[in-house]
């Protein structure tokens, strides 16, 4: 992140130059791949394909000690929480106490995952078969630890968090819907998923809230615990639709757009 306004260029912001966002890496390889997909331009992929298998090979070390790619603040300036919710208090266990970290989010595992099958899938149309394979192989690790690890079976949902100590966040959050939109899930999770984000729980009336309201910092004029982001209900309207559920997204994209105009 790269801010040019008068308190980052004073350091009264640390977003002069920001490396504070955990997801960014893999996104960057989702999006290439996924552009890729829709356009069959694979002669910039092949300009980028240096900057994209290092940024694998990073996610893939950043990993390598817990499983999961987290993130833990190393400087003051910084911000506690480094995924896209990142307030101080986005992130937290069922009964308020703040999460130690380091600390691995469920949506950015299902980012990871979804950056190592679009590798290989960029590596095989390229004729990389070894590579394409160490990456689908990768990507399936990434998704058996996310449903052994991050399910909660008790709620039927996954867990927003896995903090420092291996303990879940227990929390019901917008953030597993982002599995959805990489097609991680089993289907029957999916499904019960799928029903509680389209609950009144999640679901406003013209958007989904990102924090579940029967939650300690339930707040609707929060930042992100309860808030409605525009990009959060469409990213999880299109894991929605991707696992059948498309009429309740016409119902739930309509309203959002009816509370915009």
């Amino acid at each position: 992140e790269t801010r040019k306004g008068e308190m980052a260029a004073l350091r009264e912001l640390p977003f002069g130059r920001y490396y504070g966002g955990v997801d960014t890496t893999p996104l960057y390889i989702h999006l290439a791949a996924a552009y890729a997909d829709r356009t069959g331009d694979m002669a910039f992929i092949d300009k980028l394909w240096g900057s994209l298998k290092a940024a694998a090979e990073w996610t893939e070390e950043a990993s390598r000690a817990t499983g999961f790619v987290t993130y833990q603040r190393a400087a003051e300036s910084g911000l506690a929480n480094q995924g896209w919710k990142d307030s101080f208090d986005s992130v937290f266990h069922a009964d308020g106490r703040i999460p130690k970290g380091p600390i691995a989010l469920v949506e950015v595992q299902g980012y990871v995952f979804a950056a190592f099958r679009g590798l290989a899938a960029l590596a095989r149309r390229r004729g990389e078969f070894a590579d394409a394979e160490h990456w689908e192989n990768r990507a399936e690790e990434m998704r058996l630890a996310v449903e052994r690890d991050f399910w909660m079976d008790d709620l039927n949902f996954y867990a927003l968090a896995i903090d420092g100590d291996g303990e879940p966040c227990k929390v019901r959050t917008s953030n597993a819907g982002h599995l959805l939109f990489v097609g991680l899930p089993q289907p029957e999770r999916a499904k019960t998923v799928a029903e509680q984000l389209l609950s009144a729980s999640f679901h406003s009336g013209w958007g989904l809230r990102t924090l579940a309201d029967d939650a300690i910092f339930f707040n609707p004029m929060s930042y992100h615990n309860g808030s409605i982001w525009p990009h959060d209900t469409a990213l999880c309207g299109v894991g929605l639709a991707r696992y059948g559920e498309r009429e309740s997204v016409v119902r739930l994209m309509s309203g959002t757009f009816e509370s915009a105009v």
